[in-house]
């Protein structure tokens, strides 16, 4: 991710910070950077340039060795307790992967800390499958007093794998970088391939134990590189209007302690099935869009969530699209039968004595189905004058078939109230026949030869 300036992002209160002070816990003063202290610092635990606004929020440490040992544990750091809500809903299968530990010497910092604040980003958030990483100042970790006990215990994790941490630096040359793991008591395995075990949760694996192996070098961002879904989840009744706005109002599942911009994403059965395209979501909310199959709406808010939704049904919600982005459209026969049939009425319609057989004897039949029946008839030994009766009765392919109600021989059935009914249903169409008198065509036809 690109580096910016910090006056570049703070011009502005209201783009000031990442996440916003509102989603922290509370409680104790958080860790922030030593005043002017080194960049390794910011990037473990953050910064403030204005610390009177983060009062009582957080404090400065007495030294580094305070962030060393803070970083791995919830709600010590003011980045930690930031994120504290931020949580995964959904991750693909995640390896049980080792620890990575970052050296960084402070007269080259820049690469080692981007790499570190970019690579914790991906990792999961939740406890049962947390990943130790690491931003530690080199020479200065040396000092801090049983820093490697702190180590060989965050290393003591369930899990099956052979190596339990990954050391990185771009700053610190390899020889320095083994020699600060010998001090903590960690013995290299080199030459092997890193197993890892099954994918998390990992806590009721068996627990690793001293002595604790380590390697060198390995990049861990394939690890880390699994597709996930971020926020928090929670399941609500509406009561969905199609002919006025919908209301929708719910608790937030993040704690805001004031308004913050709040990422609302929603999905139910109300939502399925309607045109996944930016003209739908715009209708339903100005400021709406699609993210996948979910309803994505950025909000200012509190804890109380408070939206009106326009939610039309699929038909309403079709013909407004293609009002949208066409000049004109209508639907063809097919299409007005189709939506004929999706309507409850004629459902119940299905139900009424005797419609079906009407109705079959109304539909125009298809080529492969006059095909068919004429291969049958000719496998039964069929004579000519029966395939083309067969023929005359299925009147042809090209042509939609139409029959006369008096025509339809269905005994004890009312055909024509039916095929009434069926004409208000949208499933058949009326018709007329004009018939031309012999006589006064031939009258004509004499005339026009006698002129």
């Amino acid at each position: 991710m690109p580096l910016v300036a910090l006056r570049d992002v703070e011009t502005d209160p209201r783009t000031a910070f990442s996440y916003p002070l509102s989603a922290v816990s509370g409680g104790d003063p958080l860790l922030i950077a030593e005043e002017h202290g080194p960049l390794w610092q910011a990037a473990a635990a953050g910064d403030v340039i204005d610390e009177k606004s983060f009062r009582p929020w957080g404090r400065r440490p007495r030294d580094g060795s305070e962030i060393g040992f803070a970083q791995d544990r919830p709600h010590l750091t003011l980045l930690a307790d930031g994120s504290w809500q931020f949580e995964e809903h959904a991750t693909d299968s995640m390896a049980n992967t080792s620890a990575v530990i970052w050296l960084v010497d402070n007269t080259n910092p820049v690469a080692d800390c981007v790499e570190f604040w970019n690579l914790r980003a991906l990792s999961p958030r939740t406890r049962s499958s947390r990943i130790p990483l690491l931003l530690l100042p080199y020479p200065e970790v040396e000092a801090w007093h049983a820093y490697g006990q702190h180590v060989q215990g965050l290393l003591a994790r369930p899990g099956d794998r052979n190596i339990d941490v990954v050391l990185r630096s771009t700053s610190v040359s390899a020889p320095e970088v083994r020699r600060i793991a010998s001090s903590w008591g960690l013995e290299e395995l080199a030459g092997k391939t890193i197993s890892v075990g099954f994918p998390g949760p990992w806590a009721s694996s068996t627990t690793r134990s001293a002595p604790f192996t380590y390697r060198v070098g390995t990049d861990p961002s394939p690890w880390l590189a699994a597709q996930r879904q971020w926020g928090r989840q929670q399941d609500m009744d509406v009561h969905v209007f199609l002919d006025r706005p919908t209301g929708i109002r719910f608790r937030s599942p993040v704690t805001l302690e004031q308004p913050a911009q709040v990422l609302i994403r929603l999905a139910g059965e109300a939502l399925d099935g309607l045109p996944r395209h930016s003209q739908t979501a715009v209708s339903i909310h100005p400021q709406a869009r699609w993210h996948g199959t979910e309803l994505q709406i950025g909000v200012v808010t509190g804890n109380d969530i408070v939206l009106e939704l326009n939610i039309s049904s699929l038909e309403d919600a079709t013909a407004n699209l293609l009002d949208n982005l066409t000049d004109k459209w209508e639907l063809s026969d097919k299409g007005r039968l189709g939506a004929a049939m999706y309507s409850e009425k004629a459902s119940r319609a299905l139900l009424e004595p005797g419609l079906y057989d009407v109705v079959m004897q109304l539909f125009t039949p298809r080529s492969k189905e006059l095909t068919r029946e004429l291969r049958r008839a000719v496998a039964s030994g069929s004579d000519d004058a029966a395939l083309l009766e067969l023929a005359q009765s299925w009147g042809g392919r090209t042509r939609r078939r139409y029959r006369k109600a008096a025509d339809i021989n269905l005994p004890s059935i009312p055909v024509a109230k039916l095929a009434e009914m069926l004409c208000a249903l949208g499933w058949a169409e009326r018709g007329l026949r004009s018939h031309v008198r012999q006589r006064a065509r031939a009258r004509r036809c004499r005339r026009t030869s006698a002129a």
